[in-house]
């Protein structure tokens, strides 16, 4: 009777030891998955792709910036990422793709508010314009007084100093 519990109980203490190293194999793989590096990570590795003129790798490194700011934004942070949108949109219109830039660069703009530097909504409405003249889409393009109105006080008293 006693050697029945004794072979009992080492299938049961083997079954949970195999199950604990199950546990620790598919924690580690979760940890070995690509996307558990922040958002920054990314855009500096598409940088650095972007400024060696490697333009397909670029692409998929903001694509993953993308994915891991939205992934991001369940730790508190918002999922929004303009800056990025901008880029990929500046780099599909060189591309030629202005359909997609167009996307793109509508994204950008319609999450303005979450821009790191708020002034930068000038250079997605430029080239939202360049997109729409490259698409020959003359009367779709940004006009002066649309960019007027995002203008502060600030650039306001600077353009006046400058005419």
């Amino acid at each position: 009777m006693i050697m029945k519990i004794l072979q009992t109980s080492r299938k049961l203490s083997e079954i949970i030891f195999l199950f604990i190293i199950l546990l620790i194999c598919m924690t580690s793989l979760s940890f070995a998955d690509e996307s558990m590096d922040p958002s920054w990570v990314y855009t500096g590795r598409g940088d650095r792709y972007l400024h060696e003129e490697q333009v397909g790798p670029a692409i998929t490194q903001y694509k993953k910036a993308i994915i891991a700011k939205r992934l991001e934004a369940g730790t508190g942070g918002t999922g929004a990422f303009p800056e990025i949108h901008y880029r990929l949109a500046k780099i599909y219109m060189d591309e030629g793709l202005n359909n997609v830039a167009l996307q793109h660069i509508n994204r950008a703009e319609n999450e303005r508010e979450f821009l790191q530097i708020p002034d930068f909504i000038y250079n997605i409405l430029y080239l939202k314009t360049d997109i729409f003249y490259n698409m020959k889409r003359y009367t779709d393009t940004v006009s002066y007084t649309h960019l007027r109105a995002h203008e502060t006080s600030l650039h306001l008293v600077c353009r006046l100093l400058l005419e």
